[in-house]
């Protein structure tokens, strides 16, 4: 099963979704919108991190994480 990783801006915190769940959010975005989850510690948005979640961070300004 394909997953893909998804960063919370808030606690950095990576959840793995399972590909096709992410499918069935597409339905109702347009082509270029980003899906987001909400993150069950922090109720934080989740990003998809398609290569490096600590990369993606680092680009979304994200220097501290509340672990």
């Amino acid at each position: 099963m394909e997953l893909a990783s998804f960063v919370c801006t808030e606690c950095g915190g990576v959840d793995e979704v399972p590909a096709y769940i992410i499918g069935e959010f597409m339905v109702d975005k347009k082509p270029e919108g980003a899906v987001t989850l909400e993150c069950q510690k922090w109720n934080g948005v989740m990003y998809e991190a398609k290569n490096d979640p600590l990369a993606f961070l680092s680009l979304l300004g994200v220097s501290e994480f509340h672990l």
